[in-house]
């Protein structure tokens, strides 16, 4: 019987590889982050952790970013105009607002 059947068996969740985690720092900025998402989501996905991780890596090569703004100061905006201008550069999504 493998280590990680045995975790499920026993109800604990399979520990995120410390190599996997690494290879998601340049997409996911803290570690806390990716074990997170793996404890969180990826567990019980039904994906092991390098398949989650190769669908999350593949899902953000296909959005586009909004440009960043070199601010001088701080700037307050509306999370409806993030999601807008989200939604603007990435055809094909809609908003939560959309019907």
């Amino acid at each position: 019987m493998s280590a990680a059947f045995r975790n499920i068996a026993s109800g604990r969740r399979p520990r995120l590889d410390r190599n996997i985690m690494t290879s998601m720092l340049d997409l996911m900025p803290a570690p806390g982050l990716i074990y997170n998402e793996w404890d969180k989501h990826g567990t019980c996905s039904g994906l092991g952790e390098r398949a989650l991780f190769r669908t999350i890596r593949k899902a953000r090569a296909g959005i586009r970013s909004t440009r960043h703004l070199q601010l001088t100061e701080a700037k307050t905006v509306a999370p409806a105009e993030v999601e807008d201008a989200f939604v603007k550069v990435n055809p094909g999504l809609s908003t939560s607002r959309s019907p």
